[in-house]
């Protein structure tokens, strides 16, 4: 099958920590091997009991085995597990995914991988540990939210939650809706910046094809804003920016690249780092025929988030074409 062909072809050039990551997995290096949760949805595993094997080299590349239950299987098999597909979607999946971070080519002209699965999503409910944010108690909380620029009505009106207890205990939980229906949900600790424990995703979240709030977008406007996390978002928000989404990240799937070809310039707002070029440069490299790319002069090692309300409209006006340098610049100095 022409499936098959691909998938063999994709998995010699598979970063498998980069999937893994992808799919918000959890892993420790041992060896030629990661430590991983056992995927087994009959076994709850509270500490990494699997090993995944990450060597390309290796024939047994992608195999996982665990050692509590003896749960194991190919690559495909995972993914299928995780992402809740069957194993011939699975290799679709991670054809996908080689294609839009270890190709040269264009995601648009690769886009014949994806499949209709992929316009589907599973409804879900908040889980009963979440409780609303009390509003005008004065909590951490609300004080968190009110910090990172989230204001009482935007409290009210993106549901926001809190976790008191559990896995994702002191985190502010933020409900993501497509089409009326909440496929996951964003939670983020309020006391740490740690990368490995801030942010939490509900389980199986189809990131790849999500952003906030995708219910708010105007297709009949001819431009969008895009930005990078939530609370960049509200930061912007702040300022009456229209059509603005964040991306949950700097990660551009073949999704996310379709719905921003709906319009004809697309406006980033993005983070002063590695990641924020790289992602106007992803942008821009597969979008160029179709839009126009424009970016602002974000300070290095500042994001929208970072700055106050006059440095965030002062790099508003910095906005300018992007013509196709990876690194990008920054000249800007308050």
């Amino acid at each position: 099958m022409i499936i098959d062909i691909k998938y063999n072809r994709a998995i010699k050039r598979l970063d498998l920590r980069g999937l893994l990551e992808g799919m918000e997995c959890e892993y420790k290096v041992e060896g030629s091997e990661l430590r991983i949760l056992c995927p087994n949805p009959e076994h709850a595993d509270g500490n990494p009991s699997a090993t995944i094997n990450y060597n390309n080299n290796s024939n047994k590349f992608g195999w996982f085995s665990c050692f509590g239950c003896g749960y194991s299987g190919s690559l495909p098999k995972f993914v299928s597990v995780i992402k809740e597909l069957d194993e011939e979607e699975a290799k679709r999946f991670i054809v996908r995914f080689a294609a839009e971070n270890y190709d040269g080519e264009s995601i648009i002209e690769k886009y014949e991988v994806e499949n209709s699965q992929d316009e589907n999503y599973e409804e879900i409910e908040m889980p009963e540990i979440f409780e609303p944010i009390r509003l005008g108690k004065n909590s951490s909380y609300e004080k968190y939210l009110l910090n990172r620029f989230v204001s009482v009505e935007q409290i009210k009106k993106y549901n926001w939650h809190f976790c008191p207890k559990g896995t994702l205990q002191k985190r502010v939980v933020l409900p993501v809706y497509i089409d009326g229906k909440m496929v996951c949900f964003y939670a983020r600790h309020i006391s740490t910046n740690d990368p490995e424990r801030k942010v939490r995703n509900s389980k199986h979240a189809p990131i790849e094809r999500i952003v906030f709030p995708y219910d708010e977008i105007d297709f009949n406007k001819k431009f969008i804003w895009v930005t990078e996390s939530v609370f960049n978002f509200f930061a912007l928000k702040k300022l009456g920016l229209p059509n603005l989404i964040c991306l949950f990240g700097n990660k551009l799937t073949g999704w996310k690249l379709d719905l921003l070809s709906k319009f004809k310039r697309v406006k980033f707002f993005q983070d002063g780092d590695a990641g924020g070029d790289e992602l106007v440069f992803k942008a821009w490299k597969n979008l160029r025929n179709i839009n126009k790319i424009l970016f602002v002069d974000t300070p290095k090692k500042e994001d929208a988030a970072s700055l106050n309300d006059l440095q965030r409209r002062k790099i508003l006006l910095t906005l300018k074409p992007f013509k196709g340098k990876r690194k990008i610049k920054t000249s800007y100095d308050f």
